[in-house]
């Protein structure tokens, strides 16, 4: 029987192994992480101001894109090569990209 980690609302926290992080600047025009390492299977977002964010290998945000809360961690499954786009909702800020590969202890 597996035993699972559980965040503070108990649901079941994701098993990672953290690799490259970067910082996208966020403001009026949309903004490209670097693209995603060999092995990448999810990211770890959090952005510093209310946003709009994108993924894919030629991403680009919009205001229609994916809405994203200032100092709300969020996971997002991608493959390898992909990329982030990100586009203000209101002020400039920093989005930082943690890219993680799945790890099973």
């Amino acid at each position: 029987m597996y035993t699972f980690a559980r965040d503070s609302y108990g649901a079941v926290a994701p098993f990672m192994r953290p690799c490259r992080s970067s910082n996208v600047a966020i403001g009026a025009t949309h903004a490209l992480s670097p693209a995603f390492e060999a092995g990448t299977s999810f990211v770890r977002i959090l952005a510093s101001v209310d946003c709009y964010l994108a993924i894919g290998p030629t991403p680009e945000a919009t205001a229609s894109s994916t809405p994203i809360k200032a100092g709300v961690a969020e996971y997002f499954g991608v493959v390898d090569s992909d990329r982030i786009s990100v586009i203000r909702a209101a002020g400039d800020g920093v989005l930082n990209v943690t890219e993680a590969s799945n790890f099973v202890p």
